[in-house]
């Protein structure tokens, strides 16, 4: 199969998934509420709003835009960690989605889910609060290891464990702070629920701020890396002085071009900085030589004066 046949493939498989998933919701929430137990409507806007970003994020022109754009990529992983995520939980879908599945077929797959049945321990497990964020934090960062992070670009099919990878633990991330059903264990202290998502966000901004630098070791891809090993040692030195005295001007379509431009200014004052204090110090070190000469040359001159 080409990469275009791959790719359509997949692209129908999660459409159909989406579609069925909507229809199952709708139906359990009409069924619900035909028996007097109808969830917030705000709930059903809310899946809803889950379901469109899912498409936005991997369907949409930004999936295509995605595989020529390192910004569009990133976007696609915010959309799917922090808002398709957190918002399909606040829609609480599997009650609903089980409501909307005929009677035999909602009570086998609920099954798993009752009480001391292991699936619930493990989800229990993994939803637990420090455990989720590490899970979810792990799976981020080894998916911008330079070598898992150019196979996910190269290959459709890497790339879409990549985003299952991603909503798969964005889902466990966010289940301790919005508990939806089935309530696996007590709410946590309001603390340490902020204290989790403070230090989910320093972690996003540290590896944001890694991916932000104008040379970055992450966004190396093999064929640079192959190409520079093929250059002789000479042309290496020269290719990593240049390197080192000029910071590689930015796309100008990039959007952290801002940044790049400031990195690039921070360097010039620095360099002009280093100069300067390179001559302040040269300076020092010749002025003491400079004044025992002339202090050796007044003693000679008095010796003359008192004979």
């Amino acid at each position: 199969m080409t990469l275009a046949m791959v790719e359509a493939v997949i692209k129908t498989v999660l459409s159909l998934v989406l579609v069925g998933l909507a229809t199952l919701y709708a139906w359990g929430w009409s069924r619900l509420r035909a028996a007097g137990h109808a969830p917030p409507i705000w709930r059903l806007g809310l899946y809803a709003l889950g379901l469109t970003t899912v498409g936005a994020a991997l369907l949409s022109p930004l999936d295509d835009l995605a595989a020529a754009r390192f910004a569009a990529h990133m976007g696609q992983h915010l959309l799917l960690t922090m808002m398709a995520a957190p918002l399909l939980l606040l829609g609480n879908p599997l009650p609903l989605v089980l409501w909307g599945l005929p009677p035999r077929a909602r009570w086998t797959l609920a099954a798993p889910l009752r009480r001391r049945a292991r699936l619930r321990a493990a989800l229990s497990a993994l939803t637990f609060l420090p455990v989720a964020g590490v899970l979810h934090v792990t799976t981020v960062w080894l998916w911008h290891v330079p070598w898992l992070y150019d196979a996910a670009v190269e290959h459709e099919l890497v790339h879409a464990v990549e985003h299952v990878t991603f909503f798969a633990t964005a889902i466990l991330f966010w289940w301790p702070i919005i508990l939806p059903a089935p309530r696996l264990r007590p709410r946590p202290h309001p603390g340490f629920q902020i204290l989790y998502l403070l230090v989910a966000t320093a972690q996003n901004t540290a590896l944001g701020m890694l991916l932000a630098v104008p040379e970055p070791p992450l966004r190396e891809t093999r064929g640079d890396a192959w190409h520079q090993r093929r250059r002789r040692p000479d042309a290496r030195r020269r290719a990593d002085v240049e390197q080192r005295a000029h910071v590689p001007a930015p796309d100008p379509a990039d959007p952290l071009r801002p940044l790049a431009r400031c990195w690039a200014r921070a360097r010039r004052r620095a360099g002009v900085g280093r100069a300067v204090f390179a001559e302040i110090a040269r300076t020092r070190s010749d002025t003491p030589v400079t004044l025992h000469r002339h202090h050796s040359a007044s003693a000679s001159a008095n010796r003359g004066v008192y004979r």
